[in-house]
């Protein structure tokens, strides 16, 4: 799955993985978790996260048809 700008796939699946780990119950609490986290942090310098950003991914069509695929 690529983007065209913004966050990596990779890093905004990395976040959502990392969010259920830790039990997050809302794209809101997983990117605030990015915000707090020393790691996350330092992994979402370059880009700003926002709640939008893993809503918008999540709520794409292309996600179902590519996440299960291996490449």
């Amino acid at each position: 799955m690529m983007k065209r700008s913004g966050t990596p796939s990779w890093l905004i699946c990395f976040l959502y993985v990392v969010g259920l780990v830790s039990h997050c119950s809302s794209v809101v609490q997983m990117a605030d978790l990015a915000e707090k986290d020393a790691l996350l942090k330092a992994m979402f310098k370059p880009w700003k996260l926002a709640q939008y950003t893993m809503s918008r991914f999540f709520t794409t069509s292309l996600l179902g048809e590519h996440l299960g695929k291996s490449v």
